[in-house]
């Protein structure tokens, strides 16, 4: 992001859980199913491995299938998008309403 204060640490973060932002292998942002991941976010005590609930989507991307396993992912069961305000960067989760209007 062109954010310079995206992923930092805010000055006043002590009761803020900290995550971790990671980059997709390639093979995951050039998928035939045409996702376009942004980064994965976890945690920094989560599986990293477990891919789901940590997704960060393009708002051109398609949306994933949803996928029903448990994890503790910051998104659970669905992925997260970003979106400016006030100049800075920030994440969220897809509301329910907007996933749905996906298909």
């Amino acid at each position: 992001p062109s954010d310079e204060l995206f992923d930092k640490e805010p000055a006043d973060a002590s009761d803020v859980p900290r995550l971790v932002s990671s980059t997709p292998k390639e093979s995951d942002t050039t998928s035939a199913h045409r996702l376009r991941i942004l980064y994965y976010l976890h945690s920094p005590d989560a599986v990293q491995s477990t891919m789901a609930g940590s997704l960060v989507l393009s708002l051109s991307s398609l949306c994933p299938a949803y996928e029903p396993c448990r994890n503790h992912n910051l998104f659970q069961h669905l992925f997260g998008v970003q979106f400016r305000c006030d100049g800075h960067t920030y994440v969220r989760a897809i509301s329910a309403f907007e996933f749905v209007r996906c298909f």
